[in-house]
């Protein structure tokens, strides 16, 4: 039986070796990162006598930081209306071109998401960062070769952010590219060490080469970069399912249960999948006691419960199990 799980910005399959991955990195990334917006007039030195700034400028901020508030409160159509506002002030910003195109794509709105990003990605002395998140949004609009043109833009600029070679090296992997693909992503890794995003996509491309032991590695790499990467845990998992490896599934989704996130629901119930397959029903009873102990009411928990029961010819047990149900 197939599972399917879910990360940011991934999309994958158990036994389903294939995967499929949504690119978009940092398209709604927050402004907190930034002590202050940046428009595209430079604001007025400090001098003995602060000049008052003029009124365009001091709109723009103004705006642009209601919008910023506004987008961490998820208030996105308020946010859309501040960030409008900003460009109406500050017509040549990117900063607020970006999160114009960030918020479009988040509503849906791909047409306006894209305008956005394009008028970004063609402008000059942009943030690498910035063209960045803009090719995340091209791509994700099924414009991949215009993605690359931006991400090259964003080299270009900055030749040792590796950052901006991880994103090319998985539109060139989406486009069967898998050789360039690979020296992308390399690339990235030699300014970018310890960055998990990178071993993780190489690991990506190692197995649509067909080579799962580099594969494995690669994702053993990222765990060891950063322990609580969620992706390379669940890719490491489908890659052993998808060799029959049921026993080292389970110790890799154990591990991530215990080094990223107890309370996943799904990842428990696909354990308990995997100890029914290998007849470790103890196993099997242990997860799903852990389920009903943070969820009394978890009816399905509960059925499982009562199947395992009956596997073990514990009938009277199974009965009183669905009794209770």
């Amino acid at each position: 039986m197939a599972l399917s799980f879910r990360s940011p910005g991934h999309h994958f399959t158990v036994q389903g070796i294939r995967l499929t991955i949504l690119f978009l990195p940092c398209v709604l990334v927050a402004c907190a990162t930034a002590t202050q917006p940046h428009m595209s007039k430079p604001l007025p030195a400090a001098t003995t006598q602060q000049a008052p700034q003029t009124a365009p400028e001091s709109d723009a901020t103004y705006h642009f930081m209601m919008g910023h508030q506004a987008e961490l409160a998820q208030d996105l159509d308020t946010a859309l209306k501040e960030y409008q506002a900003a460009l109406k002030a500050d017509p040549q910003s990117y900063e607020v071109k970006s999160r114009l195109a960030a918020l479009h794509f988040a509503l849906g709105d791909t047409t306006k998401a894209v305008q956005y990003a394009e008028e970004v990605g063609q402008g000059s002395g942009q943030d690498p960062q910035l063209l960045t998140q803009m090719a995340g949004i091209l791509a994700s609009a099924g414009k991949p070769e215009r993605a690359l043109d931006v991400l090259d833009q964003a080299i270009a600029r900055d030749p040792e952010r590796g950052e901006s070679y991880f994103p090319k090296g998985l539109i060139l992997l989406n486009q069967k590219r898998v050789v360039e693909a690979e020296q992308a992503v390399k690339k990235g890794l030699q300014y970018t060490p310890d960055s998990p995003v990178g071993y993780y996509y190489l690991g990506r491309i190692s197995i649509e080469a067909g080579n799962l032991e580099q594969a494995l590695s690669s994702f053993d790499r990222a765990i060891t970069v950063n322990p609580s990467f969620e992706p390379a845990y669940l890719a490491q998992a489908s890659v052993h399912e998808s060799r029959q490896e049921k026993d080292k599934a389970i110790a890799v989704l154990k591990k991530y249960l215990v080094q990223v996130n107890p309370r996943n629901r799904e990842v428990r119930q696909h354990l308990v999948q995997l100890y029914i397959a290998t007849k470790d029903y103890a196993g099997g009873l242990a997860e799903l006691e852990t389920m009903l102990e943070e969820n009394p009411g978890d009816l399905d928990a509960q059925l499982r419960m009562a199947l395992i029961h009956g596997e073990q010819k514990e009938f009277s047990k199974a009965i009183d199990q669905l009794t209770e149900i």
